[in-house]
Formats: structure tokens, sequence, C-alpha cells
């Protein structure tokens, strides 16, 4: 049994080496085999080279700049696609218009070797190393799929192996050349300003992009004064309209960009392979930011966000719920951002080889912006972080860094705090969350407000807190809470006398401060009415023991 095992595999080995050997030097790997190409043309000229992707791709370009499509057509796999060489030629021409209007070029996957081996790329890279027969020159923007633009090596019986632009793509360029083609504008324009001009444009393009960038300006002007006339009122459509004005007047402009772009007129790819994300990025963010606006407007609405009222003591639900809104508030913004980012980075074809070689080539750019975005990063992360865990919310009373304030709002990067004397505090919101703070809002709405004076050792405490007693009967009871909590202690004493601490009962802490004052300035004035009266009550001290 092993010896029939061994012998019938060495019978399948000697079977399968003649089959490799003409694998080996067939050249089937390495070239499109084909029956004949271009069979239709004349002889080859001298002047075209098609022996590497790069010279054929150079090549042909150059010919159709300079209008000599007797060359053109050879680089070109017509057999099959067009009948005559008249054809041929208005195939070569429209191919050469498509490469200059919808196609960037990757120059660097364009080598200049027979086999287009990679011996440039690095050695993670999948084709490293590999001999190709089909090379990627990018894609013709279509619907509802690109259309790749490609070079093969064929080989035709008696022929060198010779680099031409596929029969696929050829039999794509009538298409192509209808969506991509000159408009109907361009073509009644006089032979002058069709030439070429500065950066690869032609003088038609420097032309009319000032009157396009006019243009759209006009509109986005039309659409916000049209809709400020009609969106007169306080009703909520009105409102929305109003909240809409902007991004409506940002989707007009861009509407009418990518109507002079892809309908009036059809640009060079240097302006359209620019112009064309960046109009669809001002139509996603026109959409999104009048979602954002609309949900704004309905957030009004349900959530008022008015100081006085959510200062109020009793609003502690209505603080949690205008905290929790601007936080969702926030999170659709980040992800209107991402969404644009996303329809951005899509249009700009940044999937291709083209735009990972341009990201690539960007790395030390983004470690610079990533580098430079943390702290903002930060920022947004602990105001979620304040809106998840409620340690401040808006309307609050807090005392941060010996300051008495409202939270008035929690944005990305900052907090707007309103100090009592009316001015606004503005802190970056890793600064608040890292500073300890009191949050008097926080606690228990009865809370007891400390007030100490300096007093003379013999000073009576006992007529002051008689005094005190009298104080809280004149002061507003519904700011009071039980006066079973006051209080008046010696907490301290030194040198200079001792110190005397008086608990004020405070029903509300939104105006517990301000009852503290009013009981401060009249203790102050009974202890004076005393000290004129003979009764010893502040210490005697020289400014320097003071000190």
């Amino acid at each position: 049994m092993i010896r029939r095992f061994l012998t019938i595999l060495c019978l399948a080995l000697v079977a399968a080496l003649p089959s490799a050997a003409q694998d080996g030097a067939g050249g089937a790997p390495e070239t499109f085999e084909v029956d004949a190409l271009n069979p239709q043309l004349g002889p080859v000229p001298d002047r075209v080279d098609r022996a590497t992707p790069r010279a054929t791709v150079d090549g042909f370009l150059r010919a159709t700049s300079s209008d000599d499509l007797e060359a053109a057509v050879h680089y070109l796999n017509v057999t099959g696609v067009a009948g005559t060489e008249a054809e041929a030629r208005r195939l070569a021409d429209q191919l050469g218009v498509v490469i200059d209007r919808a196609v960037v070029i990757d120059w660097e996957a364009l080598t200049d070797r027979p086999d287009a081996l990679l011996d440039t790329a690095r050695s993670e890279d999948a084709l490293s190393g590999e001999i190709r027969r089909s090379i990627l020159l990018g894609q013709a923007e279509m619907h509802p799929q690109p259309i790749p633009v490609r070079v093969n090596r064929v080989e035709a019986p008696g022929m060198a192996p010779v680099w031409v632009f596929s029969r696929e793509t050829v039999a794509e360029i009538p298409d192509i050349y209808a969506r991509h083609g000159p408009s109907r504008l361009e073509r009644s324009l006089p032979d002058a300003l069709r030439g070429e001009a500065w950066f690869g444009l032609m003088w038609w393009e420097l032309l009319a992009l000032p009157l396009g960038l006019a243009l759209m300006a006009l509109t986005g002007w039309l659409a916000w004064a049209g809709v400020g006339r009609i969106s007169r009122g306080t009703s909520r459509a009105a409102r929305l309209m109003r909240a809409g004005r902007a991004p409506l007047a940002l989707f007009a402009a861009t509407a009418t960009a990518g109507w002079l772009i892809g309908g009036f007129f059809a640009f060079s790819s240097e302006i359209s392979h620019i112009a064309d994300p960046l109009v669809a990025l001002g139509l996603a963010l026109a959409i999104l930011l009048f979602v954002l606006r609309g949900v704004d407007v309905i957030i009004e609405d349900l959530v008022s966000f008015d100081d006085a009222t959510l200062r109020n003591a009793k609003e502690d639900h209505r603080r949690a719920i205008a905290t929790r809104v601007s936080a969702f508030r926030r999170a659709v913004l980040i992800v209107v951002v991402i969404v644009a980012i996303v329809v951005a980075v899509h249009e700009a074809q940044l999937s291709s080889g083209l735009g990972l070689s341009f990201l690539a080539s960007a790395g030390l750019l983004t470690l610079v912006f990533g580098f430079a975005a943390r702290t903002i990063l930060g920022n947004i992360l602990a105001s979620m972080q304040i809106a998840l865990n409620q340690s401040a919310r808006i309307g609050d009373k807090v005392t941060f860094k010996d300051r008495l304030c409202h939270v008035e709002r929690i944005h990305f990067t900052f907090v707007q705090l309103r100090v009592w004397t009316g001015i606004r505090l503005i802190v970056p919101v890793s600064e608040f969350v890292s500073e300890p703070f009191e949050n008097w809002t926080m606690q228990e709405r009865p809370m007891n407000w400390l007030i100490r004076l300096r007093l003379a050792h013999d000073a009576d405490v006992e007529a002051l807190r008689r005094d005190f007693d009298r104080i809280m009967d004149s002061l507003d009871p519904e700011q009071l809470d039980d006066r079973a909590n006051a209080f008046v202690a010696v907490t301290d004493h030194d040198i200079l006398g001792k110190e005397v601490t008086f608990g004020l009962p405070c029903a509300n802490p939104d105006t517990a401060w301000f009852l503290s004052c009013e009981a401060r300035e009249k203790l102050i004035t009974a202890a004076a009415d005393r000290e004129a009266r003979g009764e010893t009550m502040f210490a005697e001290a020289k400014a320097s023991e003071a000190a």
C-alpha cells in the first residue's frame, strides 16, 4: 500500500511539472493576453511609447493637450469599442477631457517599469514587490457609483507587451464625457476663452469663478432676506424659520455652487475636486445646523433657561432638566460636526489611495493639531461630566474662588458664571471641575449662614444674643428657617479679642447671602449703639496689630 501511494504521488508531480513550466513561460500572470490590439488603426507612430504605465499616461496627456489624436488613439484599447479610426480619435479626445476634469491621477502608483513593480513601496504595503498588470489611475464621479479609470498591460500575438487604457474604461468614456464634458454654454464660448491660462485653468474658468462667487452671495442674501421677511411673529413656526435663517442661506449658496459646478459649468479637476467636497460639506452643515437650531427652539418651549426662574429654590427639577437638555444639545452638536466631517471625507474620496497618501503625509500635522486640541477635548469631556454627575446645574448658586455666583450656562469649553455684582465670570470647564466649590443649591434648602464679629474680651455676648433675637424679628419671616436653629457662640479668641459667631437660619440658599448682609449690618449697628452708651464692645487694636 505504501509503495502504491508513493508511485501515484510521483506520477502526479511529474504530470504537474510541464504545466507549471508553461505558466512561467507564457507570462499570463504579468499581462492580459488578447487576440488583437486595435486592428482598425494604422501603424503605431514612433513617438508613441507604451512600454511602462507612466510613459503611457504621460504620453497620452501630452498627445491630447497638443491635439495629436493620431498618436493619442494608440494609447487606448479600442478593440471592439470603436469601429473606425475617426471614432477612436473622438474617444481619445473625450478621454483627455475626462481626465482633465473628472480624474485626479495618483502619480505615485505609476512606475517607470514595464512590469509596474512597486520597488519604492513600503514593506507593509499590500502591493510591495508585486508585479502588476492593471493600475487604477483614479475614479470619475458618476451616479449611482464612480467609474474606475485603468491602464492594463496587454499582449497580442506577435507584439511585445504594452500598457494601454483598458477596454472597459474606453467603453465608459461617452457616459463620463456626457457628465463631465463641456457644457452647452462652454461650447458656445469663443476659442480664446477656452484656451489655457494659469495654474492649468482656462480663461473662462478664471472669469467664471468670481461671477459664481457673486451669484452664490446674492442667492444666500436673497434667502436670508426672504426668510426674515416671512418669519415675523412669535409663533413656533416663525421662530423656527428665524432660527433656520442662516442654515437656509448657507444651503441656498452651496446649492447654487453645486448647480454651477455640476450642471451649468464643467470646471477642471483642479477646481471640481476642491469644490465638490466643499459643496457637500456646506449642504450637510446647512441641513444639520437647521436641525440643531430647530431642536433649540423646541427645547426653549419645553425648558425655560431664564435665570430668574431657575434661581428659584423650588425649581430643582427644572435646573436638572435644563442641565441635561444643555448636555443633549452639546452631544447633538458633536454628532453634527462628526457627520459633516464624514461627508466631507467621503466626498473628497480620502478613502482612496490618493487620499490615504495625503493623510499619511499629513501625519505630523495631525499630531500637532491633536496636541493643540487636547485641552479643548478635555474641556468638552469635563462639560459632559458635569451634566452627568449634576455637580453644578444651570441656575445653581455656587461660591467659586470666594465669589458668589450663579451658573448661567455650561458650554463646551467654559462655564459662564454670573457674580452677584452682575459681572460674568468665564471659567474653563477643566478648571471649574478641578477646583473645589460650594454648591448651596445642591444641599438641603434650609441652611445656617455664619456671621462672625471680632469683639473685645469683655464684650457682653448675652446682650448681643438678645439683640440678635430682635434683629431676626425685623427680617423677612419667609426668608428665615426655624429660629430654633439660630445660635450665638464664641468660636475663637486671640490677643486682640474674641470671635463671636451668629448662626442665622435661612430658608432659601438663593437669598441667604443678602439676608446675612442685612443681619450683619444690624448687628454692627446694635454693637455700635452699646459702645456709644459706654459698654465695651469692639476690640481696641492698632492697625499693625490687626494686620
